[in-house]
């Protein structure tokens, strides 16, 4: 019943925004056109959203790439495809609102049962016989493509298998990264709080701070709620000449008053979240990632990256030093190399966080480099 319930509402989100993506396709059938492939992101968080935006420039090179982007409020960024100066346009698909304090989201996304905003692009791109590509077929084509590459390092263990299209992203990225190219449309939007940002002469370290505790598999993956905890950590940054930035999860995020002059978040410049944190996240020296989400892959193109609380264990050779988190078995803490996300869930293991103590000293120890 509950679920019938559910599909009922997905379907009339549906039908009731069905003209309005029609005049959406319609208005936007001159890219189709001059298009040579069309990718439509259907599926995943930000952090697929990153990767397969990114790993279309380098795959597609020579290629007109178009995005078509069903994208989810909180979830994803709508600024992603204009940072990488690729062509695109968003599809209204599904609808995120709160209610009693919790996230409901109807429409059509990755879970629904109901397609209907798909086989429609789908069918329309068939019309101009256009190469296309889901979120998931595209990336079953670069693993087919590259099925041959030679001494490829084994980057990311994903839950319980390895992610190749990411292995083989990083390995681009290992290799050469390309430029990042603000389109003149973002520089307009941006330019109003970018002056007063990059003005200042000292260096820009940006904080990312990953805070999602819906599955376990989510949860695992997020910093610390305590706030003292990031405190402690900006204080130690402030003295030595940084100026501060924090993104990520930050809505309950309550700063010291004596951080004022220097640490800042989006609504020191702008009511736009999404396009603040893409704009400077890119144009960071330092980027710190607490925590491993989405938010992790803008510290590829930083100066420099540094992790901390990651887990499960992964080779993010793009990020400089990784403090990890300790997996106890029966109170003890064991070696995290082969530990993978089903065998957490096993009662007998426990994760936890590193101490302010000891992140303070892996910072100490990491930040001695003058960017």
């Amino acid at each position: 019943m509950k679920k019938n319930f559910k599909n009922f509402l997905d379907l009339s989100f549906i039908l009731f925004t069905f003209p309005y993506n029609v005049l959406i396709v319609i208005f936007n059938l001159n890219k189709i056109v001059k298009s040579d492939v069309i990718i439509n992101f259907n599926a995943g968080g930000f952090g697929h959203q990153f990767v397969l935006t990114d790993l279309s420039r380098y795959v597609l090179k020579n290629k007109k790439v178009l995005f078509i982007n069903f994208l989810q409020k909180k979830r994803h960024n709508k600024y992603l495809c204009s940072l990488f100066n690729i062509s695109h346009f968003n599809i209204f698909s599904s609808l995120t609102f709160s209610f009693f304090s919790k996230s409901f989201i109807i429409g059509e996304t990755e879970s629904s049962d109901i397609k209907i905003n798909f086989f429609l692009i789908k069918l329309l791109i068939s019309l101009f016989e256009k190469d296309f590509f889901s979120t998931v077929s595209f990336y079953e084509f670069v693993i087919f493509k590259y099925k041959n590459l030679k001494n490829i390092n084994r980057v990311c263990y994903w839950l319980d298998q390895p992610d190749r299209h990411i292995d083989i992203y990083f390995n681009f990225l290992l290799n050469k990264k390309l430029r990042i190219n603000h389109s003149t449309q973002v520089q307009k939007k941006i330019y109003h709080f970018s002056e007063k940002l990059f003005k200042k002469k000292k260096k820009i370290f940006i904080l990312y701070i990953r805070l999602k505790f819906g599955s376990f598999d989510s949860a695992i993956r997020s910093a610390s709620k305590n706030f003292n905890h990031y405190n402690k950590i900006i204080d130690f940054l402030i003295k030595r000449n940084y100026f501060i930035i924090i993104t990520g999860d930050i809505k309950n995020f309550n700063l010291k008053k004596k951080f004022s002059n220097d640490v800042f978040t989006y609504k020191n410049f702008t009511s736009n979240k999404d396009l603040f944190e893409a704009y400077v996240s890119l144009k960071s020296d330092l980027y710190i990632s607490d925590g491993l989400g989405g938010g992790t892959f803008y510290g590829i193109y930083s100066k420099k990256a540094i992790g901390l609380n990651f887990f499960p264990k992964h080779n993010w050779y793009i990020y400089s030093n990784i403090l990890y988190k300790d997996v106890l078995i029966r109170r003890k803490v064991v070696n995290t190399n082969n530990i993978k996300m089903r065998k957490v869930k096993n009662k007998n293991f426990n994760v936890r966080r590193k101490s302010v103590t000891k992140i303070l000293n892996f910072l100490r120890n990491n930040i001695q480099i003058q960017i």
